[in-house]
């Protein structure tokens, strides 16, 4: 049945929905933040005159589904939680169609068809300001791109979740994914490595119809997910431009994922890290795009950033804050430096550029109370370093003081 008017008790829109709109909402909704069916909302708007688009949120990723707009469609964007939705779907299938609307008195959810009619209240954490914006324009930057039937991308999760299922991840972080095009070499290559869990290295290859060159890597579940869940027939693009974008953009004819890249070392301990340095009174800064290597704290005056490395075979912590600046360089500098070194017992000054910087390296762990007492050790340190901006440039022109003048 068409629709033509807003139902007049609602907030000035009522949309109809088939079945297939509904299960293709809900199954990206799973695919993308498979967790909480119930308390997530999905946002919904007009993009053209007959155009609808829904936007889904998930973990590390964004979806998208554009369908057929109606007249009655939400002139703003207007968000729905995921119960309503699934409410809504099981009408459906009973029915043929259903309608939806919001009160405008009691902002109550209404499905309806026919003589049937079901009432769900609003969430109380429902978005201020809902957004169906989507930026895609690879008409910008360096784009890689590659396009292939959906089979062949289905590999790259057929694999992945083999070795993900012979694990125990527990309070882990799944492998990301790396992705590779060469320059026209039409093909696509992607790796996970899994020796974290004395498993090997997995990858594969397919060919595909590429544009430009590049390698990236993903926390890959959205993806993965996603291409689990749509019909195995036609074609999908995946593409991505490191110079301009942090994300790796998953496209269909009407649909879409953009999953954020970032790096796994820094994603494994992340939560530990935050976790201990809140605990010591630090706020982590903020920040846009990926998650940042090194992660950047602010307690007062002082910054302290936290940087996880890989040397060898083990993964260790830097904990770095600035104790000078404006230094000049000189060999009494350099020597003074080289004498505190001596005295600081698991802690060292390093020179970088005109600055001075106090660092303590440890082990990576996720045992928050050991990264606590290295930001202990950063604090005590730091008392000694005080007045160091004001002491080292009188250095520059004494290449003869002895070393060790400092902090005698």
């Amino acid at each position: 049945m068409e629709l033509n008017a807003a139902h007049p008790g609602s907030m000035g829109w009522t949309i109809r929905l088939t079945p297939l709109e509904l299960t293709r909402i809900i199954d990206m909704a799973r695919a993308l933040n498979p967790g909480n069916d119930n308390g997530e909302h999905v946002s919904l708007g007009l993009v053209g005159p007959a155009t609808r688009r829904w936007v889904i949120e998930g973990v590390f990723s964004t979806g998208w589904i554009e369908t057929a707009g109606g007249a009655a469609d939400p002139v703003e964007p207007v968000s729905v939680p995921r119960f309503v939705l699934r409410s809504a779907s099981v009408m459906a299938e009973e029915m043929g169609e259903v309608f939806l609307y919001q009160q405008a008195d009691t902002g109550t959810y209404v499905i309806y068809s026919g003589d049937e009619c079901l009432y769900a209240d609003p969430l109380g954490d429902e978005p201020e300001m809902p957004s169906v914006d989507i930026d895609l324009d690879r008409s910008r930057g360096e784009w890689v791109s590659a396009t292939l039937p959906v089979e062949s991308a289905r590999l790259m999760g057929t694999s992945y979740f083999h070795s993900l299922g012979m694990i125990d991840i527990e309070d882990d972080v799944f492998p990301y994914i790396t992705l590779s095009v060469g320059e026209h070499t039409g093909r696509i290559r992607w790796t996970s490595s899994w020796d974290r869990w004395d498993l090997p290295t997995v990858s594969g290859e397919t060919s595909a119809d590429t544009k430009g060159s590049g390698r990236i890597a993903l926390w890959p579940m959205g993806l993965l997910c996603m291409l689990g869940h749509i019909p195995p027939r036609g074609e999908v693009t995946i593409s991505w431009d490191d110079s301009t974008d942090p994300h790796v953009w998953l496209t269909g004819s009407d649909w879409g994922v953009r999953c954020l890249v970032g790096e796994e070392m820094a994603h494994r301990y992340v939560g530990h890290i935050v976790g201990a340095l809140r605990g010591a009174q630090f706020d982590l800064d903020e920040y846009e795009g990926p998650l940042p290597n090194p992660l950047v704290f602010t307690r007062g005056a002082m910054s302290l950033s936290v940087s996880v490395l890989n040397v060898g075979d083990g993964d260790f912590f830097r904990l770095a804050t600035c104790v000078a600046t404006d230094v000049p360089h000189g060999r009494a500098v350099q020597a003074e430096l080289n004498a505190l070194n001596e005295k600081f017992l698991g802690a060292k000054v390093l020179m970088q550029g005109d600055n001075i910087f106090l660092a303590v390296d440890m082990m990576a762990t996720k045992d928050e109370d050991a990264i606590t007492s290295a930001v202990e050790l950063v604090d005590a340190y730091r008392k000694r370093c005080e007045g160091f901006d004001a002491i080292l440039p009188l250095f520059q022109d004494f290449d003869d003081v002895p070393p060790g003048t400092l902090n005698d």
